[in-house]
C-alpha cells in the first residue's frame, strides 16, 4: 500500500478553446515537477480529455468554435512511458453540476459513442482493465475503432469527443450506470 501522504493530487478540469493548447503542457508538468524531487507515485486527476493518451483529441462543439489540443496523457505517456496509467471514467446517465446552482441532464450515450455497449452491463458500477490479452474479436474492434464519446455537457449531446482509439486513450475504464450532480457551496 503506498503512502497516501506522499501522494500528490491535482485536479485540473478546464478545457477552453484558446486556453487548450496552451495549457495542456503547463497542467500536466506541474505532477511532474512533483514527482521529480522525490521519487514519489503522482495521481494526476483531471477530466478524460486531458488525461487521455490522445495527441490528435477534437472536441465539437455545435454552434461554437471546436477544440483540437494534445491530450496531456500524451505528453505523461511520453515522459513516463509504461509507468502512466490513464483510466478513464465513464457514465450511462443521470445529472452533473457544471457550477453553483446550474445542473445537466446527461442521457444515455448515443449509439455510436465508445460507451454505449456499457449500459447493458447488470452492474450500477465495474472497472475494465484495456490491457487484458487476449480478447475476442469483437471487443478487439471496439477497442481499436476510432473513438467517439460525450463531450462538454453544457454543450448537449451533439458535443463529442473524437480522435484515437480507446486502446489508445486508456489502460483501466471506471463505469458507473448513473450519477448525480454535486453540491457546490
Amino acid at each position: 500500500m503506498p503512502d497516501l501522504s506522499k501522494i500528490a493530487l491535482r485536479w485540473s478540469c478546464t478545457v477552453w478553446a484558446d486556453r487548450c493548447s496552451r495549457a495542456a503542457i503547463p497542467a500536466v508538468d506541474s505532477p511532474r515537477a512533483t514527482q521529480r524531487p522525490t521519487g514519489d507515485r503522482t495521481t494526476y486527476w483531471a477530466a478524460s480529455a486531458h488525461i487521455a493518451e490522445a495527441p490528435d483529441l477534437r472536441i465539437v462543439r455545435p454552434g461554437g468554435t471546436d477544440l483540437r489540443f494534445a491530450g496531456g496523457g500524451s505528453y505523461l505517456r511520453r515522459w513516463y512511458g509504461d509507468g502512466y496509467r490513464s483510466i478513464g471514467f465513464t457514465v450511462d446517465h443521470g445529472a452533473v453540476g457544471t457550477g453553483p446552482g446550474r445542473t445537466v441532464e446527461l442521457t444515455p450515450p448515443a449509439l455510436g459513442w465508445f460507451e454505449a455497449p456499457l449500459g447493458a452491463v447488470p452492474y450500477a458500477a465495474f472497472t475494465l482493465d484495456l490491457r487484458s490479452r487476449p480478447v475476442p474479436e469483437p471487443v478487439w474492434r471496439w477497442l481499436h475503432d476510432p473513438v467517439v464519446t460525450r463531450g462538454l455537457p453544457d454543450a448537449g449531446p451533439a458535443s463529442v469527443i473524437e480522435g484515437g482509439t480507446l486502446a489508445e486513450w486508456f489502460d483501466v475504464l471506471v463505469h458507473t450506470r448513473t450519477v448525480h450532480p454535486a453540491t457546490f457551496r
